[in-house]
């Protein structure tokens, strides 16, 4: 049962999504406070730090779930299903990769809105796949948390070449 639950892209991604909040999490403890009293800077890294590890380990449980099921089954996972579970993580992993270096010289906007555009690309069913409502959501989601961020919570995301 051990390998399906490495098989498994919602364990997989599940065990990874934790184990990143938990080292945000330990970061964001290491904050210092600015302010005596109120929300210092180490408020919105827990929040978030924290939200990762509860997503996570749900995913993860999701995934526990599926394989114990399919165990029971007594039914293995073709090899070209685990292919594209493979080819799935490494994409997404590649996305991120050009995400994080492109963030800072493009700015939080015109780095988002292709990113999350193409996770929910690489994330859905080839049936599923709807491209211009998935742009549309890219574009409001993004713009929805640079105004939430900007101008709710006063954090400053990166501009760059717009700024």
């Amino acid at each position: 049962m051990t390998g399906q639950l490495i098989k498994n892209k919602n364990f997989l991604m599940g065990s990874i999504v934790t184990l990143v909040g938990i080292g945000m999490l330990a970061d964001a403890i290491n904050f210092g406070r600015f302010i005596s009293g109120g929300i210092g800077a180490d408020f919105f890294p827990k929040i978030i730090s924290s939200a990762l590890i509860l997503m996570g380990l749900l995913l993860g449980a999701e995934g526990y779930r599926v394989v114990r099921e399919q165990a029971g089954k007594h039914q293995g996972a073709s090899q070209e299903a685990i292919k594209n579970n493979y080819l799935e993580f490494a994409a997404v992993l590649g996305v991120l990769t050009v995400y994080v270096i492109v963030l800072r010289p493009l700015g939080f906007i015109l780095s988002t809105v292709p990113f999350t555009f193409l996770l929910i690309l690489i994330l859905s069913s080839r049936e599923n796949r709807r491209v211009p409502l998935f742009a549309i959501i890219a574009v409001i989601v993004t713009v929805a948390v640079y105004f939430l961020f900007v101008k709710v919570f006063y954090v400053m995301l990166p501009v760059g070449i717009l700024g």
